[in-house]
């Protein structure tokens, strides 16, 4: 049952000349409005929560492309290296084979 419900309900119910129903009746409104402030905040809260769910979703993404970024330097390095130590190795034969030329 809603809010707006409840209080169509109790006006039904309330009848006018009486203090008690008076009484009653303000303290019901009162606490309907407290309901539905209550409601507003829980739905600022859920709201809250979402986006905040959604900045944390971003940062691990952000993380996991930085993880997939460092394999793939670290492979390339790897790469880099074995080039590196070939070429020096061909170098040195370069060098051995020059040498044995006199100028």
């Amino acid at each position: 049952m809603r809010i707006s419900q409840l209080r169509r309900l109790w006006g039904k119910f309330s009848v006018p000349g009486r203090i008690t129903t008076v009484t009653v009746s303000t303290r019901m409104n009162e606490t309907l409005s407290d309901v539905d402030e209550t409601t507003q905040l829980i739905n600022q809260v859920s709201h809250s929560s979402k986006e905040q769910s959604y900045g944390i979703d971003q940062g691990n993404i952000a993380v996991s492309q930085m993880g997939s970024n460092l394999q793939q330097n670290a492979a390339m390095v790897e790469k880099m290296s074995a080039a590196a130590s070939s070429l020096s190795q061909q170098a040195g034969r370069l060098l051995a084979e020059v040498s044995s030329f006199k100028l």
